[in-house]
């Protein structure tokens, strides 16, 4: 059901998500074509579903994000088990596309299937992660460096009172209305303190609010909420392992994004510039995309080593190349490039969530979609009193910013994932976080949509 991030595979312990070590016992010459036919079987049904998905949900007035999800959950485990990916509970034999395939390879035996089904999952993995660091990287070319800094201050009080609320009213929700045990409840209290900043990003540029004051407040407060979100999972992980908490490592993490994220800041103008001018003597076609992307992904790999996501290298590149005369023509080159991977990101975060397990007639079905209600009412207070908290004389749609921080995504699975790998995490907790994540990806571009509605019909009163 949950999938590991590699961004945080440093924090996690050895779990066997991906069997890629069976593959390297394998004859290459037997399973390179299985893999490949897998990976475009995959890719053609995941386009499919992000394409016929994002139309009906464009054609109902809502996201194109929300149907990309949907339909990820219609070809995924829930329902059709065409695009499948290996995780806890979940096999190679679930796989129609694998069983279709060993129609064309009879000579295949249990090993090659299991690592045909590993490699598929692994490749499709890294390309949804390639997705999502290009969006971060779209999002950074289009945000505006000098608001993002403005709103810094208040985008620390949307995430300190919309964490630390959900937080501790859930778990007390979680041990005292449900019955459920610690450090379990833990986890699933923990797991939707952590937005989705790609689907956050994803909504809010589909409504054309990515540069307003709103838009920017909830992209400030997402990048913050992400690396709060790998805070709390490092603190959670020492607490249920009974190893303790490393202050030194916290204190090194923390050090290590604020000097990263400023750095990046102070610097933009001087990196950018220099990009520039080693722009200008090129002459070979696609200079411009290639070095950009070039730089996009060294940001996010220096990130990555310094323990923090490669997300955020990703932002902050696009926050520097923001801040040059190349900005419009980068915009309009990469976008062919994004759509081309960005769908991944959210087909397969669709095609992971097992909807099985909220399952009404099963025993204990209406516990566990009643716990993920509640969870999800947790985070919407959470964020919009967080929004209303903010100290400002400036005009702000406060409950548009509330709800723009409402989606869960892959740190919430991530974080849910150590829960159920660890053992410290029941079936029906885990099952709870994904109703809770369903509901506010459903919810945000509906209610999103209807605050900015609100807003525009006040002013124009």
């Amino acid at each position: 059901m949950f999938a590991i991030a590699p961004c945080t595979a440093w924090l996690l312990p050895p779990v066997p998500f991906f069997a890629a070590e069976a593959t390297e016992l394998l004859d290459p010459s037997l399973v390179n074509r299985p893999i490949v036919q897998m990976v475009l079987l995959s890719l053609f049904f995941i386009y499919l579903a992000a394409k016929t998905g994002g139309e009906i949900t464009n054609r109902l007035g809502l996201t194109s994000i929300l149907g990309e999800l949907v339909g990820g959950a219609v070809v995924g485990i829930s329902l059709l088990n065409l695009v499948v990916l290996p995780g806890p509970g979940i096999e190679a034999s679930d796989s129609l596309l694998l069983s279709f395939i060993q129609l064309f390879h009879s000579g295949l035996g249990e090993a090659e299937l299991e690592g045909i089904f590993a490699a598929q999952g692994e490749i499709l993995a890294n390309l949804s992660q390639l997705g999502v660091i290009l969006l971060l990287f779209q999002v950074g070319l289009e945000s505006n460096l000098r608001e993002l800094v403005r709103v810094a201050p208040q985008a620390a009080v949307v995430v300190l009172v919309g964490i630390t609320g959900p937080l501790f009213f859930g778990l007390l929700g979680l041990l005292f209305l449900f019955g459920a045990e610690m450090p379990g409840a833990l986890f699933a209290a923990a797991a939707p303190t952590a937005i989705s900043i790609g689907i956050s990003a994803s909504i809010l540029n589909d409504l054309d609010m990515l540069k307003s004051p709103e838009g920017q407040l909830i992209v400030g407060a997402a990048v913050l909420d992400d690396i709060t979100g790998i805070l709390i999972l490092t603190v959670i992980i020492g607490i249920s392992s009974g190893t303790g908490v490393s202050l030194v490592g916290l204190a090194t993490l923390i050090v290590s994004a604020a000097v990263f994220l400023v750095g990046s800041t102070v610097l933009s103008r001087l990196i950018g510039s220099m990009f520039v001018d080693l722009l200008k003597p090129m002459q070979v076609r696609g200079g411009l995309l290639m070095l950009s992307l070039a730089f996009c992904f060294g940001l996010g790999f220096l990130a990555d080593t310094i323990r923090l996501e490669a997300l955020m290298g990703a932002f902050a590149a696009g926050i520097i190349l923001s801040q040059t005369e190349v900005r419009s023509n980068l915009e309009h080159q990469l976008e062919p490039v994004a759509q081309l991977l960005v769908p991944i990101f959210f087909v397969v975060t669709g095609a992971r969530t097992d909807l099985r397990v909220l399952n009404p007639f099963a025993p204990g079905g209406w516990v566990v979609i009643l716990m993920g209600l509640f969870l999800a009412a947790t985070v919407a207070i959470g964020r919009i009193s967080g929004a209303y908290a903010v100290p400002t004389k400036q005009k702000l749609n406060r409950l548009a910013v509330g709800v723009g921080m409402l989606p869960l995504g892959e740190v919430a699975l991530v974080i849910a994932g150590v829960g159920v790998s660890s053992g410290q995490m029941s079936s029906e907790l885990s099952a709870a976080v994904v109703m809770a994540i369903l509901v506010t990806v459903i919810l945000t571009p509906i209610c999103l949509r209807a605050a900015l509605g609100r807003d525009s019909k006040a002013a124009a009163d």
